[in-house]
């Protein structure tokens, strides 16, 4: 089992843009170990962004959700990663195309 790196993801997670921080807490902070969401969830109340503003940003993407043709549920993991920079870079270049 791999060990949670603090420093690491506290160093990945306060080099992203303040929308991608909020972007990342919404659409996948329930999949992040719970120190890893609360050290997002941390740095987004340090650049100002407020709980009301997360939970508007939730809403928003629970709305757009079930505007889409397939639900979250009917994803499927075609793989999995250990080193977090690495899986944000395979994501976003899925997205992409």
């Amino acid at each position: 089992m791999e060990t949670f790196d603090r420093e690491n993801v506290e160093e990945i997670i306060s080099s992203w843009k303040r929308e991608a921080l909020l972007e990342e807490f919404v659409q996948r902070g329930s999949d992040y170990v719970p120190e890893a969401r609360e050290i997002l969830h941390r740095e987004l109340l340090s650049r100002g962004v407020t709980d009301a503003e997360i939970m508007t940003a939730a809403e928003a993407w629970s709305q757009h959700l079930s505007e889409r043709k397939f639900t979250q549920d009917s994803l499927v993991t075609i793989r999995t990663f250990d080193n977090m920079a690495i899986a944000f870079a395979a994501r976003d270049e899925l997205e992409a195309a």
